[in-house]
């Protein structure tokens, strides 16, 4: 993200208001001041350098005018749980100083401390109580100052102490930061994420800030990203903090830039009153920890410090919890043996929290999250399932609210495979009939089935809701895998129908699903295409009455032709398969004394021999 510029003002005016823009315009001694970035820890460019200083990274080219160090370890990276952005110094061995801008809007329990590449968490994040941004390159009353608190001890780092005396103009600083490098000539050249160290004269000390102008490549510069970096005054072959890096005027950081910090004996006070001057209270190990007053009840990030959630026997779920201050989140974790769908709930119990839910997979990858779609401006969400674990984040929007949450939910197991290589087997008769039932039980869901073929023609597939508001839509492949039939709607109806010639022995797959977001029970039936009466037929005639394929096999006048052919199909099927098939009498309600003399027209004769002859050869005898 880019960084908030302020606009022109002379640092002893008595001009007060600040205009934004890019490029301010600043009169006065020392020019147009500019903040470096307001909120750097989301930058695009998140770690600003020092111009002209020499970096400590041997990989990296020597900025010029420096040389190499591998000095100050006490100073790191300062960010939050999204990323790196600014400098911070570590003053005790639980307290990092930085910059205010650099802490606005970051969670007690979301800072980030990076030093010599351990990452440290924050257990509080105290921002100066009368930090003002809008004032940063203004005047003194900007107060950008800040202190993370490390929820541990850092171990084998001296932390470094702050200047308690008085800075004066001509005093030489040691800068160092974590931002871009460069030169003066071309500036800052986006390099960003290696510690390096420069210097440069004071030019100018107020009464909360130093101020000083970069004139020439002999001296060094702050960049973006070194925000809440250090500047040191060695006294005595001791270096003490005695500026924050806040800010400067231009862009590029490069020659004629102005810069300042804010003078850090003038907040000593303040500054002791969270870190203190007596060794660490906490050490860590401690062997008596104090209570923390402000406990957190949940793990704040997926992983194995997340709060089980244990499904019940009728896929129940449930749990509470208390965002204990603004930037908390709650993480669950919710293991599941079978894929399905969950749909989960986050309510607000204690009116204060705009709730939103978040999910992750075992990876940590976000795959939904939801505001308001609950009630009110509660959470509600439904998730497809497919792997054993997965997190549930409770938190409030923007991380801006705290109070007591409950989280509720169902699981609902999947009945039938969603893809092809998972479809449910289902088993058609010799007739060519079969049923199923089953659930689409969220968006997206979808059921396969695997037929196989058990006579040859034409197949009527029935998909239709069942007792529910499911919108259903039927899809059918071969078994390549290659669509061939599908039906949204049917008859005026949201049920689905369509009708597939099949070859006996081939595979096909059928698949039921919901339109859009619609979901519910459903039931699916398959069987034969009824044949329509061949046109002129009528009942109780001696014509068109015959069964091929199965010799001596009796009919009656009163037998359908449709009856009949059906009958045909079904033994031509069985022989197919190797099973002498012959129906009995009481099938097609047939007297046993009936016969057929069909003239030319053999018993053995096929079926499409049959029909493509006149249906007058036929009587009944």
């Amino acid at each position: 993200m880019l960084a908030r510029w302020f606009g022109s003002r002379n640092w002893f005016s008595e001009d007060k208001s600040p205009v934004r823009g890019r490029s301010p315009s600043r009169t006065g001694r020392f020019g147009q001041v500019e903040l470096l970035e307001s909120r750097t820890l989301l930058s695009a460019r998140p770690h600003p350098r020092i111009i002209n200083g020499d970096e400590v990274d041997e990989h990296h080219p020597r900025i010029i005018n420096g040389s190499p160090s591998s000095s100050f370890p006490s100073v790191g990276e300062v960010g939050d749980r999204f990323g790196m952005g600014c400098t911070g110094t570590l003053v005790g061995p639980r307290y990092v100083l930085t910059a205010g801008h650099c802490a606005e809007d970051v969670g007690n329990t979301q800072g980030r401390f990076r030093l010599n590449g351990t990452t440290h968490s924050t257990s509080r994040v105290i921002v100066h109580p009368n930090f003002n941004g809008n004032r940063i390159g203004v005047d003194d009353s900007a107060n950008d100052l800040a202190v993370f608190e490390l929820s541990t001890s850092v171990a084998g780092v001296a932390a470094s102490p702050i200047f308690r005396g008085t800075p004066r103009t001509g005093d030489v600083l040691t800068l160092v930061g974590f931002g871009a490098g460069g030169n003066g000539n071309s500036g800052e050249d986006g390099s960003f994420g290696t510690k390096r160290v420069g210097t440069t004269p004071i030019d100018g000390v107020t009464a909360r800030r130093i101020l000083w102008r970069f004139d020439n490549n002999r001296e060094s510069n702050t960049a973006p990203g070194d925000s809440g970096g250090p500047a040191y005054l060695e006294v005595g072959g001791v270096f003490y903090v005695a500026g924050v890096t806040s800010g400067g005027d231009k862009a590029d950081a490069g020659i004629g830039d102005n810069s300042y910090d804010t003078r850090v004996d003038a907040y000593a006070s303040w500054i002791d009153s969270i870190v203190g001057t007596s060794p660490d209270p906490n050490p860590d190990p401690d062997p008596n920890p104090d209570p923390d007053p402000m406990t957190d009840d949940h793990a704040n990030e997926p992983g194995q410090g997340a709060t089980p959630v244990v499904i019940s026997a009728n896929g129940s779920f449930q749990s509470t919890g208390t965002l204990e201050e603004v930037g908390d989140r709650d993480v669950f974790m919710l293991e599941v043996s079978t894929r399905g769908s969950a749909t989960i709930e986050l309510g607000d119990t204690s009116g204060s929290v705009d709730t939103y839910l978040r999910v992750y997979d075992s990876n940590g990858t976000l795959v939904g999250q939801d505001d308001d779609s609950g009630p009110s401006t509660d959470s509600r969400l439904v998730v497809s399932l497919h792997s054993r674990i997965y997190y549930v984040s409770a938190g409030s929007f923007n991380d801006a609210d705290s109070g007591g949450f409950t989280l509720s939910g169902e699981f609902v197991a999947d009945d039938h495979g969603d893809v092809i290589a998972e479809a449910t087997e289902l088993l058609l008769s010799l007739a060519g009939q079969g049923s199923a039932t089953g659930r689409i039980g969220h968006s997206g869901d979808r059921d396969v089935f695997k037929i196989v073929a058990t006579r040859g023609g034409s197949e009527s597939i029935d998909l239709k809701a069942s007792g529910s508001e499911l919108d259903t839509v039927l899809t059918v492949y071969d078994y390549r895998g290659r669509r061939i039939a599908s039906n949204d709607d049917t008859a005026g109806s949201s049920d689905s129908r369509v009708q597939v010639r099949m070859r006996i022995g081939q595979t096909y797959f059928v698949q039921a699903a919901g339109y859009r977001e619609s979901q519910g029970k459903y039931s699916l039936q398959i069987a034969p295409t009824p044949i329509p009466r061949p046109r002129g037929h009528k009942r109780n005639q001696s014509t068109a009455l015959v069964e091929t394929g199965v010799a001596g096999q009796s009919v009656s006048s009163t037998t359908d032709i449709a009856t009949l052919i059906d009958a045909s199909l079904q033994s031509r099927s069985a022989r197919a398969h190797g099973t002498e098939f012959t129906p009995g009498y009481d099938s097609f309600n047939l007297p046993a004394t009936s016969t057929l003399n069909c003239g030319d027209i053999k018993a053995t004769d096929s079926l499409d021999e049959v029909l493509s002859q006149s249906m007058s050869a036929c009587s009944l005898v």
